[in-house]
């Protein structure tokens, strides 16, 4: 069996626990330490740099 141990990417604690799943199918997650929310393998944007451009 092959554990993987998931970080908080705001605070770095590994006392995060599975809340839910985002509307694309990634399982969100919950840090008990600063209790904030992230999602396993986070996009920085959307869209990319030409579509932002386009867009703004």
């Amino acid at each position: 069996m092959v554990t993987i141990v998931v970080h908080c990417l705001h605070c770095g604690s590994d006392a995060l626990v599975r809340n839910d799943w985002s509307p694309n199918g990634k399982q969100k997650y919950l840090c008990r330490t600063c209790l904030r929310q992230s999602r396993e393998n986070p996009t920085p944007h959307a869209y990319p740099n030409e579509r932002r451009e386009e867009i703004l």
